[in-house]
């Protein structure tokens, strides 16, 4: 009987090998390697540059935060052209413009730190520019996110103040910004349950 057993068992492993050579095809060697891919420079000289998308064209549509617009890149030869503007600029050395979409034709802009709580006076949200080649605003993303706080108690920095640093040669520069934060709690409540107050920038609740 035992005996038995053990021939069965080999037979299954053997049946096992075979299947598994069996299932690889005739001539099939080792595994090719892909050749490194190789990438050139299409286009420099981009703005505070982080989002991108291809247009119902073919072209390249970049967000350039720092100058509040939309450039188009010829992706056959590099070239560059401003395809749309008038986008709130960036306050500080972030944000701005960051993200671009197309939905069918029409284009949609993320625009995000550009509000009173860093020193700007600009809607936070997705602007769309209209038949007329202007911007509107197509969602306030910064008045929801004020009226809809997240339950979860968690430490998050807002920032109240923002100005301009000298730079050590004496001038000011956009890149020379400090932000002065204060610490706050989702409806006022601290993790542990008790109230915290904190000064809102113009403009919040």
């Amino acid at each position: 009987m035992r005996r038995t057993r053990v021939i069965t068992l080999v037979a299954v492993v053997v049946s096992v090998i075979i299947g598994s050579i069996a299932a690889v095809p005739a001539g099939a060697g080792p595994r090719k390697t892909q050749p490194p891919m190789e990438v050139t420079l299409l286009a420099d000289g981009l703005q505070g540059s982080v989002g991108a998308t291809i247009g119902p064209d073919g072209a390249l549509y970049v967000a350039e935060g720092a100058l509040g617009r939309i450039t188009r890149i010829d992706p056959s030869n590099g070239s560059a052209t401003t395809f749309a503007s008038g986008l709130p600029p960036q306050v500080i050395p972030l944000g701005g413009a960051i993200d671009v979409a197309f939905v069918g034709s029409t284009l949609y802009v993320l625009v995000t730190v550009v509000g009173p709580d860093v020193g700007g006076n600009s809607v936070v949200g997705i602007y769309r520019k209209d038949g007329s080649g202007d911007f509107s605003v197509f969602a306030d993303l910064g008045a929801w996110s004020i009226d809809n706080p997240p339950a979860t108690a968690f430490d998050h920095r807002t920032a109240s103040n923002s100005r301009s640093s000298p730079s050590p040669t004496g001038s000011s520069s956009p890149t020379d910004t400090t932000i002065a934060y204060s610490t706050s709690h989702p409806r006022g409540r601290s993790p542990s349950g008790s109230s915290s107050r904190t000064s809102s920038p113009p403009g919040w609740r």
